[in-house]
């Protein structure tokens, strides 16, 4: 019989080192790329910045790519020094690549997604010497900007906060956030590309800005926007809401009238 070899470790030494190897690996791996598991995210919001912070955590060249499971489509990204050279799995052209539209067509293809999964797929890819580059920072920064300008300016949190309540849907025309009834929703979208004003059409209280117009459409829905500076709110509420609305208007007038100029 064959002496076993001599240099073969023990079976319980083998195993040791392979958890301490595992265990090596999941601490040298940041937290924001657990990679290869699904990742659980409460809003649209949430997705969309794990996708940002991954890539832009990215030095060396990889290839990235992100399975998003309510769709079961798949995004794929060429990554190198924080700089993204590619994308695939979005309807936007190299030449076209800017940060305005990179984050509008990220927000079209994560909508709706609450888990995804990260992988790498390719270590030092091959990256095309007259690539066009977009730095992640700008991606961030654009994703920043957005959410200014969907928040509600001050004093006026509240008051959108009620008429969403009120609501049976409602769509955020600066960030394009939406929640409510499909029907409603329906309506609200024939207006929120452009966030058609319908003031000229509605029974309305306002003062220069902010602005709030109502409209009926149909027997029994009332159609709502909002201005108040830089933020624009539409939402469909039914008919017998108008004088509540109305009295929430009000009330958010005088609050502006009574602040000392």
């Amino acid at each position: 019989m064959s002496e076993p070899y001599r240099n073969a470790p023990p079976e319980s030494a083998t195993k040791a080192d392979a958890d301490i190897r595992e265990a090596l690996h999941i601490l040298a791996s940041p937290k924001e790329a657990a990679y290869g598991i699904w990742r659980t995210f409460a809003t649209d919001q949430e997705v969309l910045h794990a996708v940002l912070v991954e890539i832009s955590q990215v030095v060396l060249a990889r290839r990235l790519q992100i399975a998003l499971k309510e769709t079961g489509k798949t995004l794929e990204f060429v990554v190198s020094n924080r700089h993204l050279l590619n994308m695939k799995g979005v309807s936007i052209g190299s030449d076209d690549i800017s940060a305005e539209l990179v984050v509008a067509e990220l927000r079209r293809a994560v909508a709706g997604v609450r888990h995804i999964k990260i992988d790498i797929t390719e270590r030092a890819p091959a990256l095309s010497q007259n690539a066009r580059s977009l730095p992640v920072s700008a991606l961030l920064q654009r994703v920043q900007t957005e959410i200014t300008k969907a928040t509600p300016p001050l004093g006026s949190a509240s008051l959108v906060d009620d008429i969403k309540t009120l609501s049976k849907a409602w769509i955020d025309c600066v960030s394009n956030a939406e929640n409510g009834e499909s029907e409603a929703l329906s309506v609200l979208r024939r207006f929120s590309d452009h966030c058609v004003s319908v003031c000229d059409r509605s029974v309305q209280v306002s003062i220069k800005q902010p602005r709030l117009a109502a409209m009926t459409i149909g027997k029994d829905m009332l159609l709502i926007e909002l201005e108040v500076g830089d933020f624009k709110l539409l939402a469909a509420t039914d008919t017998k809401q108008r004088e509540q609305l109305l009295s929430l208007w009000r009330t958010f007038v005088a609050g502006l009238n009574s602040e000392p100029a």
